[in-house]
């Protein structure tokens, strides 16, 4: 079992061009049993890849003393393995408040920040190239093609995760689980354990949980054939990408996208270029949506004057022969703007909805007697009694107001950011719950005051907010 688990992974190394001789590997390591694998297996084949090897360690400031047990217990472990290892102890909390973001999508930034600089250092100190290793497995592959195929994604979403990403390498990818710990007992390697991967607060753990077993009655090999199937997908996102992108050096220039060459393409040739340009364009694709690029297709019969607009104070307008980018002045209204009907919401009794990268969830229930307000950052209750509209999701608003207390005072929207210093880069990008100009909740931050849930609320609408994850 031993030998061949690692024959395996050296092949797929060599099979996937992961590595050059004589390169530096930096690899991250939480402690759990993939990333303590990835680490054995690298130190086994050390000699063979002609690779020198350090480890890097991210303590959270999540889990408090058990967090730091696992910082512990991976130091000892580079120590035995005589890995260097640095340990960077970071208050992800506190950094995810201030940005407005998921603990999650803040960890993981952290994380790959924290791995890319020291993947720099690396190369300066020694002179040699660098690649980040991490410890994403054939399991965690087939739970994110789950999660895109769930929330809605194009071919590059079913393909899953990438075996390479620009300096950032996968050797575990073509194992499952079940063998990473199977190897780990062969070897009397003992790892640590995060107990909120036991619990299905998060998405991809109720993937994991309650479907990928499900699917494995179906068929015992399916993560592995999940794998495989991603692996033709992400063969055809390539090509998508490299026809795409000789149309873009035709039909992109200076006056933005030629609209012509574009309208006889078929559908998702078409939509592959339109995403690419507007990426290419502003430089990044984080924001950037199915229902974006959609927009933009519609946008390319529209009639010249006719305009869309996108998060981050952006719009496309159409002209008679081009689809031309600019940046909008003021908020941005309509960039995200999703309205939540309330007949639609009290015929259902539940709502879901989604705003570029965030998702949120519409509930109603009755108050009942003794029940706790949630104190959660992304979950709060609302009177429901006291909305009389339909509301909305949108970015902010010149005319924008919070009510900041029983006595009905308003602070203007903008004031309450400055005086909470709320990043400026974060303010045009946080969606907004508002009914009119009036903010009823900033996620992340406050609800009005005026909605508050009191002693003679009788219906309460609960809304959560989650930031959808990325690719990986």
């Amino acid at each position: 079992m031993e030998k061949d688990l690692e024959e395996r992974v050296f092949s797929y190394m060599r099979e996937k061009h992961m590595m050059e001789e004589k390169q530096a590997i930096l690899a991250g390591i939480s402690g759990g049993a993939d990333s303590v694998c990835l680490l054995l297996l690298l130190c086994a084949l050390k000699s063979r890849l002609d690779i020198q090897i350090f480890a890097v360690h991210v303590e959270h400031g999540i889990r408090g003393e058990e967090s730091l047990a696992d910082a512990g217990f991976v130091r000892d472990l580079c120590a035995r393995l005589s890995v260097p290892c640095r340990i960077h102890a970071v208050n992800v909390p506190e950094r995810a408040k201030r940005l407005g973001r998921s603990l999650e999508e803040t960890g993981r930034m952290v994380r790959y920040e924290i791995f890319e600089q020291e993947a720099c250092d690396l190369e300066r100190r020694f002179g040699r190239g660098c690649r980040i290793a991490v410890a994403h497995n054939a399991n965690d592959n087939a739970e994110t093609m789950l999660y895109h195929l769930a929330r809605g994604t194009g071919v590059r979403g079913l393909a899953g995760i990438p075996p390479i990403r620009g300096r950032v390498i996968r050797p575990l990818l073509i194992l499952e689980r079940r063998e990473i710990e199977a190897y780990l007992k062969e070897k009397g390697q003992s790892f640590c354990r995060d107990a909120t991967n036991e619990t299905d607060m998060y998405r991809r753990n109720r993937i994991r949980h309650r479907i990928l077993p499900v699917m494995e009655e179906v068929n015992s090999e399916a993560v592995r054939h999940m794998r495989r199937t991603g692996e033709m997908l992400g063969e055809l996102d390539a090509w998508l990408q490299r026809v795409a992108d000789q149309i873009l050096e035709e039909a992109a220039g200076e006056d933005g996208l030629r609209k012509e060459p574009l309208r006889e393409l078929p559908g998702p040739i078409r939509r592959e270029v339109l995403h690419r340009w507007i990426a290419g364009v502003w430089g990044e694709n984080r924001d950037i949506s199915y229902v974006h690029v959609e927009a933009l297709e519609a946008l390319l019969k529209a009639p010249a004057g006719k305009e869309i607009r996108l998060p981050g104070k952006r719009r496309v307008i159409s002209t008679y022969t081009h689809l031309r980018p600019e940046k909008t002045g003021g908020g941005d209204p309509a960039g995200s703007l999703v309205r939540i009907s309330r007949k639609l919401l009290e015929g259902h009794g539940k709502m879901e909805e989604e705003t570029g990268r965030y998702r949120f969830f519409f509930a109603l229930h009755r108050r009942e007697k003794n029940a706790e307000i949630p104190r959660k950052s992304y979950t709060k209750w609302f009177d429901y009694d006291k909305i009389k509209d339909d509301f909305e999701i949108r970015n902010r608003q010149p005319e924008d107001y919070l009510i900041i207390d029983a006595q009905g005072r308003r602070k203007p929207l903008n004031r309450y950011f400055i005086d909470e210093k709320v990043p400026r880069d974060r303010r045009d990008a946080l969606p907004l719950l508002v009914c009119g100009h009036h903010v009823m909740w900033i996620p992340g931050y406050r609800i009005s005051a005026y909605y508050k849930v009191d002693e003679t609320t009788e219906n309460i609408l609960e809304v959560q907010v989650r930031e959808e994850e990325k690719d990986e």
